[in-house]
């Protein structure tokens, strides 16, 4: 399974465990935006600032 896929489906379930640490709708913002900010200022931590720390990753290569 692609890396993306992999955090997508962790993100989902810990969204549907109710954990407050994991909003796709704001990961997907963050994502989307052109002029999004660095991870690490735009996500305090949990699940959502790993997701967007491998996404910068995947983004540099």
């Amino acid at each position: 399974m692609p890396i993306v896929e992999c955090l997508k489906s962790e993100l989902d379930m810990a969204a549907a465990a109710d954990r407050p640490d994991a909003d796709p709708d704001r990961m997907t913002a963050w994502i989307s935006d052109p002029n999004r900010e660095p991870a690490t200022q735009f996500f305090t931590k949990g699940l959502e600032r790993q997701i967007a720390y491998a996404i910068e990753d995947l983004l540099r290569k």
